[in-house]
């Protein structure tokens, strides 16, 4: 059986379908996962994961870590329970149970009234660069981090560049195609939220 021709059952719309497409019968790959969630719900690496792959997951909310660390028990993943920023420190974050968990206010306010967020509080947040450099290279990255997920793919610099990239982009769609540009990225595929990039140097 090709198990990296799975259906699509993870990923939000039809992302899966390209994400396995690209990497068709390497089962041997890493991915970073950047606001994974609960590793299942609209997550573009669990079917990489069925099939072989590893990585590392980074998530916030403390449930859907939680339910991170039992879905990855024994799997050799990296499970952070953490905001991911352009530098560590501390944020603040609003949970909800939603899957739209947010350190940015702006996006707080635009959902506020559509999803339950049951608290405010102060967060570890890790710097993403720091996390590539320690458990890279990665495979694939995917980063939706609900508001912010734009101006942290921009404060990458992708050397060395994850063949794919998946990112949330906030219809700020041409930002994200300018900065992936000068890595050598090009648009394989994009959704009504998300954008897929592929290197080809």
């Amino acid at each position: 059986m090709n198990h990296w021709r799975v259906r699509s059952m993870y990923s939000q719309r039809d992302e899966e379908k390209f994400i396995l497409a690209a990497f068709a019968g390497k089962t041997d790959g890493r991915f970073l996962d950047v606001g994974a969630w609960d590793g299942e719900i609209f997550s573009n690496t669990r079917a990489l994961a069925l099939i072989g792959w590893t990585g590392v997951l980074i998530e916030p909310s403390r449930i859907p870590c939680e339910k991170l660390r039992q879905l990855y028990n024994g799997s050799g993943a990296v499970i952070i329970e953490a905001a991911a920023g352009p530098q560590s420190g501390w944020t603040h974050l609003w949970e909800s149970d939603d899957a739209i968990s947010t350190t940015q206010r702006s996006h707080f306010e635009r959902w506020k009234n559509h999803a339950e967020y049951h608290s405010y509080r102060l967060v570890e947040q890790v710097d993403l660069s720091e996390i590539i450099q320690r458990h890279g290279p990665f495979d694939f990255v995917s980063i939706d981090t609900e508001g912010t997920s734009v101006d942290l793919f921009t404060s990458i610099e992708w050397n060395p560049a994850p063949r794919l990239i998946c990112v949330e982009d906030d219809q700020r769609y041409k930002t994200v195609l300018e900065h992936g540009k000068r890595f050598g990225y090009r648009e394989l595929h994009r959704t009504a939220e998300n954008l897929i990039l592929i290197c080809e140097q």
